[in-house]
C-alpha cells in the first residue's frame, strides 16, 4: 500500500499527508501481506503474516521466520505431546488427571476442618466472639453474655436507633473536656458546657444557662434577647433601657451629636432643635453638607461646584446671574439703587403705591396712575472729550492747499480741500476737477488710500500696500458720468451694454489677458493667453511660472483641474502629501504604466502593471511580487510572516486528537464560482472547527484560509506522530 521511502522534503503538501497516512496505515495492520501491500521497508522490520500465521523479519531482500523457536504453525497446535498432572497443596488440595492442553481443566479442591464448633451465635442478651486466623479463617466461636449498659464504655456501645428508658445515659466526664473524634460528646466539669467534637476539634454546645460568648451566630427574626446587655464591642447597646443605651452608645442628646454620628433618611424630627455646624467664615464643599455663617446670618450649602450662599429674605444681598420669573414685588417703601450703597440713583416704591426716580440724590419724578410728573426729557450737546469708544485721533480738515505737486506725497490721514486745479499735478486722476475735497487714510504704516470728491460729482479711488506700488484711479460709475467713459467698441464680439476695450480680434486675440488681485496688484497676477496652439495659464509671485495648459480640444497637457474626470498627460511628480478622489486611473490606453516611489538612500522602486500582471517591481526593474487577473500571487523570493518568539506568549497545544480532527477537514480540488478556476484546498468552514485560528472572516463575511500556518502546523503534528511511532516500533525490534 506504502512506499516507505515516501515522503520525502520534496513532497507536495498533499501528496506529504497521503503518504503519511498509508505508511501509519501500514503499522496499524501489522505490515500483514494479506492485507497491505508495502515496498522500500527498512531491513529488519518485523511483520505478521496472516497466510502463514508467523512472524517475519526483512532481511533486505526478503521476510523470513522471526527466529526458528517461532517457527510454529498455531493451527496445528492441538494438543501437548506429552500430558501433566496438576497438583494444588496448602489451605485447599486438588489432583488432576494427566491433562495435555486439549480441553479445559476443572479441579475439585478440599478445605480442610479447622473448627468443630459449628451453629449459630448470638442473641438479645449476648454477643458472639469470633477468633479469626491470618488467613482469614474462623479457628473458634462462642457466645458471651452482655453486662450492663449503663457501665459500658463509650467504645463498647453503638445505639442506632430505638428509646433509651429506665436508664440514665451518664458522659465522660473532664476538667477540661476536649473530644476531636467526630461525634463523641463529653462533659466539661469545670466550665458546665457540653462539647462534641467535629472530627478536627471541639465545638462548644450553648448553654442557655450560663454566660458564653457566642461567635458567628445570627439571631433570627423572632428571636429574644433576654439577658440583661451585649457589649457594645460586639453590636449591642451594653444596657438593658433606652436611656442607658443611648449613653453607652454616645447618642445621649441628639441635639449634641456630631453630624457625622447622625443620619437621618426620612421621617419628621419633632420636640426639639438641630443646631448647625457654625463658623464666621462657613464655606462647606461636601455634597449636601450645611453650615452657619455667624458673621452673615447666612445660610451656606455645599455642592459639587463649591459652597452656594443660600438667600436671606430678612437683610440685604447681592444676588448675581438670577432671573426672576414674570412679576417681581416690591414691598412698601422698597427700593433699587446703584450698586454703591448711597441709594442716590434709583427707584424706590412708596406706599401711597407712587414710584419714585433718583438721580444724584435728588427725585427728579415719579411714576403713578397719572402717568409721570417730574422734570421734563433734554438732550444737550456732548464735548468731544466726553464721547467713548472715539477714534484714536481725528485729522482736521486742511484748508486752501493749492498746486499740489505730486498726489503720491499725500499720505498722512485727514482731509484735504482742493481750492486749486489738480488735474495738472502728477498722480492726478484724470480728469480731475479744480474743486473738491479728499479724504486720505492711513493703518499708521504703508496702506495708504485715496478718495476724491470733486464739487462737480463723482467718486474716484486708488490706494497702496507697501511704500511704492500704487493702484490705478477707479471712478465710480453713475447715471450723471457713464456717459464720460464709453466703452471702446474695437473688434468683433466686443458688444454689449458695457463693453471691454480690446486690442485686435477678440476670438483670435494673441495678447494676454492679465488677472491682478485686488489686495496686492503689482505683486499677485494671473495671464492667460491663446498662442494659436495652446491655451496657457501662467501665475506670478515674484517670478512667473506656468501652471497650466490645454489642446484646442481641451485636453490638459499641464495643471490639475479641482473638481470632475480629467486626463493629465506626461510625467506627474508630487512632492508632497496629495490626496485623490475615488479613483485613479495610470496611463489609460497604454499597454504598461508605472508609479514610481523614491527613497533618497536606497533608490528608486514602483508599481507596475504589464502582461496580465500588476505587482512590484525591484529597484533593478524586476519583478518582484505580482498578482494576476485570477487573483494568483507569486513573489521572487521568499514570503514570509514575522513570527519572532519574543512577540508571543501564552502558547497551548492543540487538542490530543488533533491529527483525527484534521483528517476529517473536508478537502480535495473543486472549481471556484467567482472566477471558474479549478484549484486545490480545503473547506475554511470544515478547517474553521479544527483550526479557527487559520481562519480569517472578511468585512464581507467570506472566509480566507491561512494555509501556510495551518499546513506547517499539522505538519509538525505529524512529525511528532511519526516520531512517536518510530521510537514505538524500535521498542517493538529490542533496539
Amino acid at each position: 500500500m506504502a512506499n516507505w521511502q515516501l515522503p520525502t522534503t520534496a513532497s507536495t503538501y498533499v501528496n506529504y499527508t497521503a503518504e503519511l497516512d498509508a505508511r501509519l496505515d501500514d503499522l496499524a495492520l501489522g505490515l500483514d501481506p494479506a492485507l497491505v501491500t508495502v515496498t522500500n521497508v527498512p531491513t529488519n522490520a518485523i511483520r505478521w503474516n496472516g497466510v502463514s500465521t508467523k512472524w517475519e523479519k526483512y532481511n533486505g531482500t526478503a521476510w523470513v521466520d522471526l527466529t526458528s523457536t517461532y517457527a510454529i504453525n498455531a493451527a496445528t497446535a492441538s494438543a501437548w505431546l506429552t500430558g501433566r498432572i496438576v497438583s494444588l497443596t496448602g489451605d485447599v488440595t486438588a489432583t488432576s488427571a494427566a491433562w495435555t492442553g486439549s480441553a479445559n481443566l476443572s479441579l475439585t479442591t478440599t478445605l480442610p476442618t479447622v473448627n468443630s464448633n459449628v451453629g449459630s451465635f448470638g442473641s438479645t442478651s449476648g454477643i458472639p466472639v469470633i477468633t479469626v486466623n491470618g488467613k482469614g479463617l474462623i479457628t473458634a466461636v462462642s457466645t458471651a453474655a452482655l453486662g450492663t449498659m449503663a457501665t459500658q464504655a463509650a467504645s463498647a456501645v453503638a445505639i442506632t436507633g430505638g428509646t433509651i428508658s429506665g436508664a440514665t445515659l451518664t458522659l465522660k466526664q473532664s476538667t477540661t473536656a476536649a473530644p476531636t473524634a467526630e461525634g463523641v460528646m463529653e462533659w466539661d466539669t469545670d466550665d458546665d458546657v457540653l462539647r462534641i467534637g467535629n472530627g478536627t476539634a471541639a465545638t462548644t454546645i450553648v448553654n442557655t444557662s450560663g454566660a458564653q460568648t457566642l461567635t458567628n451566630k445570627t439571631l433570627g427574626s423572632s428571636s429574644v434577647w433576654n439577658g440583661t446587655a451585649v457589649a457594645v464591642a460586639y453590636g449591642g447597646t451594653g444596657a438593658s433601657d433606652a436611656a442607658t443605651a443611648r449613653t453607652n452608645l454616645g447618642v445621649a442628646s441628639m441635639g449634641t451629636q456630631a453630624a457625622s454620628a447622625v443620619a437621618i433618611t426620612g421621617g419628621t424630627i419633632a420636640g426639639t432643635a438641630i443646631t448647625l455646624v457654625q463658623s464666621t467664615t462657613a464655606a462647606p464643599t461636601a455634597e449636601g453638607r450645611i453650615e452657619w455663617d455667624t458673621d452673615n446670618d447666612l445660610l451656606i450649602l455645599g455642592t459639587a461646584a463649591g459652597s452656594k450662599v443660600q438667600v436671606n429674605t430678612d437683610s440685604t444681598q447681592t444676588l448675581s446671574n438670577k432671573t426672576f420669573g414674570t412679576v417681581v414685588y416690591l414691598a412698601d417703601a422698597g427700593f433699587m439703587f446703584d450698586s454703591d450703597g448711597g441709594k442716590d440713583t434709583g427707584i424706590s416704591w412708596a406706599s401711597d403705591g407712587v414710584m419714585n426716580v433718583r438721580c444724584n440724590a435728588a427725585t427728579v419724578g415719579t411714576f403713578s396712575s397719572a402717568g409721570w410728573s417730574g422734570n421734563a426729557a433734554t438732550a444737550s450737546a456732548v464735548p468731544w472729550s466726553g464721547v467713548t469708544s472715539k477714534p484714536s485721533q481725528i485729522i482736521a480738515a486742511n484748508s486752501g492747499i493749492a498746486n499740489i505737486a505730486n498726489w503720491n506725497d499725500y499720505t498722512t490721514a485727514g482731509v484735504y480741500n482742493v481750492n486749486s486745479n489738480w488735474g495738472s499735478s502728477t498722480n492726478a486722476p484724470s480728469g480731475a476737477y479744480s474743486y473738491g475735497s479728499t479724504l486720505v487714510t492711513n493703518d499708521g504704516g504703508t496702506v495708504v488710500s485715496q478718495l476724491y470728491m470733486p464739487h462737480q460729482g463723482g467718486l474716484a479711488y486708488r490706494a497702496k500696500w507697501n511704500a511704492t506700488d500704487w493702484q490705478a484711479w477707479r471712478y465710480v460709475l453713475d447715471s450723471a458720468n457713464f456717459n464720460s467713459y464709453a466703452p471702446t467698441l474695437t473688434g468683433t464680439g466686443a458688444s454689449g451694454t458695457w463693453g471691454i476695450s480690446i486690442t485686435g480680434n477678440a476670438t483670435t486675440s494673441s495678447d494676454n489677458i492679465k488677472f491682478m488681485s485686488s489686495s496686492h496688484p503689482g505683486t499677485y497676477w494671473a495671464i492667460l493667453n491663446w498662442d494659436g496652439a495652446y491655451w496657457s495659464q501662467t501665475t506670478n509671485h515674484g517670478a512667473p511660472v506656468r501652471v497650466g495648459y490645454a489642446d484646442a480640444a481641451g485636453a490638459v497637457s499641464n495643471g490639475v483641474y479641482t473638481t470632475g474626470t480629467q486626463t493629465i498627460g506626461g510625467d506627474k511628480t508630487f512632492t508632497s502629501l496629495t490626496t485623490f478622489g475615488n479613483h485613479i486611473r495610470v496611463a489609460s490606453g497604454a499597454t504598461s504604466s508605472y508609479i514610481y516611489m523614491a527613497d533618497s538612500d536606497e533608490g528608486e522602486r514602483s508599481i507596475h502593471c504589464n502582461s496580465n500582471r500588476i505587482g512590484f517591481l525591484t529597484q533593478a526593474a524586476n519583478w518582484g511580487a505580482w498578482c494576476d487577473d485570477n487573483g494568483n500571487w507569486s513573489a521572487a523570493g521568499n514570503l514570509t510572516a514575522e513570527s519572532d518568539e519574543r512577540l508571543k506568549t501564552n502558547w497551548r497545544d492543540l487538542s490530543h486528537d488533533f491529527l483525527a480532527q484534521l483528517a476529517d477537514v473536508k478537502m480535495g480540488v473543486y472549481d471556484r464560482i467567482d472566477t471558474g478556476i479549478t484549484q486545490v484546498g480545503v473547506s475554511a468552514q470544515s478547517l474553521q472547527a479544527v483550526l479557527p485560528w487559520a481562519v480569517n472572516e472578511g468585512e464581507s463575511g467570506m472566509l480566507s484560509v491561512a494555509y501556510g500556518n495551518a499546513a506547517l502546523a499539522g505538519v509538525i503534528a505529524l512529525a511528532r506522530e511519526v516520531a512517536a511511532l518510530r521510537r514505538e516500533l524500535n521498542e517493538l525490534k529490542g533496539i
